[in-house]
């Protein structure tokens, strides 16, 4: 009984460690981002990127924003982007970017408007 209950806590926290990928995280599938089906891996970008596809404005995490991509309405897509303050706060190979008109436009009120993207 005893190793059991061994066996199944180790499970248990094994199962917890795939729910700790937070938006902006590396990944390869979309099963690295979320169990669940909730979130997904964009692998065109560098080393991948959890992230929600078709947000809107404070439905994201609060770890992240809600970010316009594309400048003309049938082009647009809107993702959840890392939220950041500081370079510091984005991981390799992503800059702490400020949204830049037209081709960036936050839909996301509660957040500094700065998130983390692709360095160039």
């Amino acid at each position: 009984m005893r190793l059991w209950n061994l066996v199944a806590f180790a499970l248990t926290a094994l199962s917890l460690g795939g729910c700790a990928s937070e938006i902006g995280d590396e990944c390869s599938t979309s099963v690295d981002c979320s169990p669940e089906g909730n979130r997904i891996c964009d692998v065109a970008q560098v080393d991948g990127y959890c992230t929600i596809k078709n947000c809107t404005p404070d439905s994201c995490p609060d770890e992240a924003l809600c970010v316009r991509f594309g400048d003309e309405p049938r082009f647009e897509r809107t993702y959840c982007m890392a939220a950041c303050d500081a370079q510091s706060d984005c991981r390799d190979h992503y800059d702490c970017t400020a949204a830049d008109g037209a081709s960036t436009l936050i839909t996301d009120e509660r957040r500094s408007g700065r998130y983390c993207a692709p360095s160039e």
